[in-house]
């Protein structure tokens, strides 16, 4: 074997170590573009389901208003029939 010969060889394995090395940054972009890609979805998600809970949040807030209107629309039938029934 001549130097050339260890030549040859030092640099094949070099070249097999930088095509391992592509392949694996190669893996490691299409992971990080799959992950960017779910980070996305899960954005979308959560901005859904966001809107959602200001609907609810607002429907609540008129149902706990209509209820203290009722509650107290109630106190003052309920007054008005205490008055009546005092003056029968």
């Amino acid at each position: 074997m001549g130097l050339d010969d260890d030549f040859d060889v030092f640099n094949s394995a070099e070249i097999k170590e930088l095509q391992g090395l592509e392949k694996e940054k190669d893996k490691a972009v299409a992971e990080r573009d799959e992950l960017k890609k779910q980070v996305e979805e899960l954005k979308k998600v959560n901005d859904e389901i966001k809107t959602v809970m200001i609907k609810q949040r607002e429907k609540l807030k008129k149902a706990r208003n209509e209820s203290h209107d009722n509650s107290q629309l109630f106190e003052i039938l309920s007054a008005e029939n205490v008055t009546m029934g005092l003056k029968m």
